[in-house]
């Protein structure tokens, strides 16, 4: 009964365990990370809050030969900086993807940094930290991905959440 259902919606399950599993099922949700494609991603639009030259998201695919504006370099490097240095993630390969074609030989890409402590998601703060020590030893980064919320607690951002949400 659970195959027919679940052909009837014309959907395609790898192992029959998943077929018996989901023929019961009434509502599925899932995370879409190109895993019935390629399992790949790529940025598409990228958007600096707060900076003049970029008022509306960039979008990568009508500016493909172009180089980055300035303004969004910034939120580029913090992308991979959130991101495992040799990444397994989908999307956190597009970032770097991302950064090794239009911040190479930049001061934004920083391949000799020290990860000195991996802060993991949670369910207290929905967001993953890395703290990063420059090769100098002088400097110290804290770059966060995660959810929109959690990301504008840890900045201390107290009404800008329905501006840049809305």
């Amino acid at each position: 009964m659970g195959a027919w259902r679940i052909s009837q919606k014309h959907v395609l399950a790898r192992r029959a365990s998943a077929v018996e599993t989901l023929g019961s099922a009434t509502v599925l949700c899932v995370d879409k990370t190109g895993t019935l494609t390629l399992n790949q991603m790529a940025v598409q639009q990228l958007f600096a809050y707060n900076h003049a030259e970029i008022s509306h998201p960039y979008n990568l695919e009508l500016h493909s030969r172009e180089t980055l504006p300035e303004a969004v370099h910034e939120l580029v490097e913090f992308c991979i900086l959130a991101s495992q240095r040799d990444p397994f993630d989908p999307m956190e390969k597009a970032f770097k993807q991302l950064g090794d074609r239009y911040l190479a030989h930049t001061e934004h890409l920083h391949d000799d940094w020290l990860l000195l402590r991996e802060y993991p998601l949670s369910p207290h703060l929905l967001a993953m930290s890395h703290v990063w020590q420059s090769a100098d030893g002088q400097e110290y980064e804290i770059a966060a991905k995660g959810a929109p919320e959690a990301i504008a607690d840890l900045c201390h951002f107290k009404n800008v959440i329905p501006q840049v949400f809305e």
